[in-house]
């Protein structure tokens, strides 16, 4: 198994169609939780993105202030699947717009840490440098 990718948010709603299938970590505080459903959504640097926490259990006795990095898998949410006004009104296109600005793509996370404390510069720049690694670690042979 491949490690997940770490991501921002923003990272995810830019490249959405390209993130369905994908292992990834994302950061993020609880917005909003659904109590009808296992969903909630989170939100960074402005960005929200709804997660699956069935897999991790109750959201209620962690603070919702707190920063959280979610890792799980990018699923396509599924017409079948039960819905509560909560995940209808996170994909109800905003603005006359249609539902690419949306589309039906959620986090299924599978760990939840918490992450308050977290320098987010310091961890925007190792991510950047580990970014580069990685790009130098491809034309290498070994």
């Amino acid at each position: 198994m491949q490690s997940s990718k770490v991501v921002h948010i923003k990272e995810v709603r830019a490249h959405i169609s390209q993130m369905q299938g994908e292992s990834i970590r994302v950061l993020g505080r609880i917005k909003e939780a659904d109590p009808n459903s296992s969903f909630a959504l989170i939100s960074f640097a402005s960005c929200d993105l709804l997660i699956d926490t069935s897999l991790i259990g109750v959201l209620d006795k962690h603070n919702s202030k707190d920063l959280f990095q979610f890792i799980g898998d990018m699923e396509e949410y599924s017409e079948d699947m039960p819905s509560t006004p909560f995940i209808q009104n996170y994909f109800r296109p905003m603005n006359g717009q249609t539902l690419q600005r949306r589309n039906k793509v959620y986090l299924n996370a599978r760990i939840m840490r918490n992450m308050e404390g977290l320098d987010i510069a310091l961890f925007d720049k190792a991510l950047t440098a580990r970014r580069v690694f990685d790009a130098q670690r491809v034309h290498l042979s070994f």
